[in-house]
């Protein structure tokens, strides 16, 4: 760039060209002149060293498979110099950057749920081996990466004197990842220097010298023609039907910030009419809003709402509705508009919380946020949930559904009452009852043993909590943890953060889904329950959703919102259905918590962990004795 469910609103009415988004689909889907007269008469031959080859067969495009966000540089990555991520230091070698980095995906996947980043290259980044830690520790996490040239001279193009470097960059980074599927490229950064012809006689030419290096057409991402003063990167329209853009993905850049108000429709049909026809292989490949204002994204937008909350409930509806991927700009680093963050960072790194030089665990400055871009890659998006006690398995809980000032909160057995109900607000508080109350350090203590209690919200910052990527929730003011106390159920309390899991929590609901890391599908219960559960859509809907029934003995049972009926796992041959009206052994299954954030479950029935068979292109069955990816699942709140 440059410089609570039912809430959600439906698309207006005939303003989304393209994919119909009627009915219960089950189908998956699955420089300038001179500059261009260089491009083009070059060969298509790679540097020495790089022997020409073939692109490999190009694969169905599949736009959804893309959650991302950014990581940039602070300041922006507009620079000729090596490109030093935020958290990142210039000194780092290869090994200490892949670490400090594998800290910071892991908090990507366990905040976000994220699967995909977009990086910064450039010709001396390219050259610098260190970087590539960064690169390989994406990857090393089942990162897709998507990596990204921006102009470092401000022109917003490839001048003629700098082509010969900029082709070099992509040889010797084609060269470098050409076997390895999960990296595309993405020529340059909002191209706003070329004219609309020039870009793409320029666009094609990149591709077809990719494709000469081995790159296959579907591990390339294109980037829309400039729309308008603010449309840097947005119009896909004259790339859609031009057949040298077969069978690329096409990039759409879209932001409010450079536009007065507008509204929820106006955004919509903005964004679908410059997607054009081209839903079936669209990546919104940056969008984001401010993070840090405390604005309220799960609202529904009024007249008087900030005029983000329109565009951002627009623009993550379209990419649910169109099943495109969503890449949220930035999630650390990016312009400087205050010392440490940019205003559309959607996590932060920890030295911004404490004194600490750490950079995690990260924290959210606004969970709404979040949630909209939860929302966009086909999550509930839900801002009420219940708080679970990694350590005693249990919810935050307030004693008998009392609503009095100053009682003490608990954990308690899961009933998913509203007395265990809890809304993360985008002013940082935590409410329960409807937003009445507000979870509270008793008297604005400070030292460890405050109790935590409920009050009538005041806006004090004894009552703003933030969430971190450790699974962690930080009072504001106290720079404590919430803390269940190991000793009583009933005393809830802050003490000094550590690594207990008695200051773990997760959140939870009656209404979940289940993403498979087998494939990154959302597990359903086919033909409305009458099939078996399989890995193979990409949104959430009455068929993805099951009620998670906490059993006396510690197990939990789902039941299916297709037809209410629980899931069986009754042996080791026999696919998980949703086909029984009552909880028996068969119905029964441990939850496991992973240390990558991720869950699995083992069916009492036999022992055997719930697997996402064939990488998912099977039915789920409990077969297995070992826990891996297959064996993987995010549970979506």
């Amino acid at each position: 760039m440059l410089g609570a469910r039912g809430q959600h609103s439906q698309l207006a009415s005939g303003s989304s060209p393209g994919r119909p988004s009627g009915g219960r689909s089950r189908l998956k889907r699955s420089a300038l002149a001179a500059t261009l007269s260089l491009v083009l008469a070059l060969p298509f031959v790679a540097l020495s060293g790089l022997a020409a080859s073939p692109a490999a067969a190009d694969t169905p495009l599949n736009p959804s498979q893309f959650h991302g966000v950014h990581w940039s540089r602070l300041g922006d990555n507009f620079t000729p110099d090596r490109l030093v991520l935020q958290g990142l230091s210039a000194g780092d070698d290869y090994n200490t950057m892949r670490s400090k980095a594998d800290s910071v995906f892991t908090a990507f996947q366990n905040d976000l749920g994220a699967n995909t980043v977009r990086l910064p290259m450039n010709p001396a980044t390219a050259q610098w081996d260190a970087y590539y830690g960064v690169i390989d520790s994406a990857l090393g996490h089942g990162f897709r990466v998507v990596l990204t040239y921006w102009a470092q001279d401000g022109t917003n193009m490839v001048p003629t004197s700098l082509l010969p470097a900029w082709n070099q960059m992509w040889d010797t980074v084609s060269l470098h990842y050409q076997g390895n599927p999960l990296v595309y490229f993405d020529p340059i950064n909002e191209p706003i220097g070329f004219t609309t012809p020039q870009w793409l006689d320029f666009a094609a030419a990149f591709i077809a010298r990719e494709n000469s290096n081995g790159i296959p057409s579907s591990r390339l991402f294109v980037e829309g023609a400039q729309a308008d003063g603010g449309g840097w990167g947005t119009d896909l329209r004259p790339l859609c039907n031009d057949s040298r853009f077969s069978g690329v993905y096409l990039a759409m850049h879209r932001y409010a910030f450079p536009y007065g108000s507008r509204t929820y429709t106006d955004w919509v049909n903005d964004i679908t009419t410059y997607m054009g026809n081209c839903s079936s292989r669209t990546v919104i490949e940056e969008f984001g809003a401010s993070a840090d204002t405390n604005v309220d994204f799960d609202a529904a937008p009024t007249a008087t709402s900030d005029k983000e909350v329109a565009y951002l409930r627009a623009i993550t509806d379209v990419a649910r509705q169109y099943h495109l991927g969503s890449i949220w700009c930035h999630v650390i680093g990016g312009r400087t508009s205050t010392p440490d963050h940019d205003t559309l960072d959607l996590l932060r790194l920890f030295s911004a919380f404490t004194s600490s030089t750490d950079n995690v665990p990260l924290w959210t400055p606004n969970t709404t946020a979040v949630d909209r871009l939860q929302w966009a890659w086909g999550g509930l998006g839900t801002q009420t949930t219940a708080l679970r006690s990694v350590y005693y398995d249990k919810n935050l809980d307030v004693p008998g559904s009392s609503q009095t000032n100053g009682v003490q909160v608990q954990v308690a057995a899961p009933t998913n009452a509203g007395n265990q109900l809890w809304t993360r607000q985008a002013n940082n508080t935590i409410t329960t009852y409807g937003g009445t109350k507000c979870l509270d350090g008793t008297g604005s203590g400070k030292t460890n043993g405050t109790k935590v209690d409920i009050q009538s919200c005041t806006g004090g910052a004894n009552q703003k909590w933030l969430f971190f990527s450790d699974g962690t929730i930080r009072g504001v003011d106290s720079n404590l943890c919430l803390d269940a106390d190991l000793g009583s159920v009933t005393n809830v309390q802050l003490w000094s953060c550590g690594n207990g899991t008695n200051q773990k929590w997760r959140l939870t609901g009656a209404a979940v889904a289940l993403r498979a890391h087998a494939n990154g599908t959302v597990v359903t219960a086919e033909g409305a329950g009458a099939q078996p559960l399989i890995a193979h859509t990409v949104n959430t809907d009455v068929w993805e959703l099951f009620d998670l029934v906490d059993n006396a003995d510690g197990t939990v049972s789902l039941r299916s919102h297709a037809n209410n009926q629980y899931v069986s796992a009754p042996d080791s041959t026999t696919a998980l259905t949703a086909n029984s009206s009552t909880i028996g052994t068969a119905q029964k299954f441990d939850v496991i918590f992973n240390a990558d954030g991720s869950f699995s479950f083992r069916a009492r029935s036999n022992g055997m962990y719930v697997c996402a068979d064939s990488a998912g292109a099977t039915a789920l069955i409990a077969n297995r004795t070992a826990i891996g990816p297959w064996e993987s699942f995010d549970l979506i709140v």
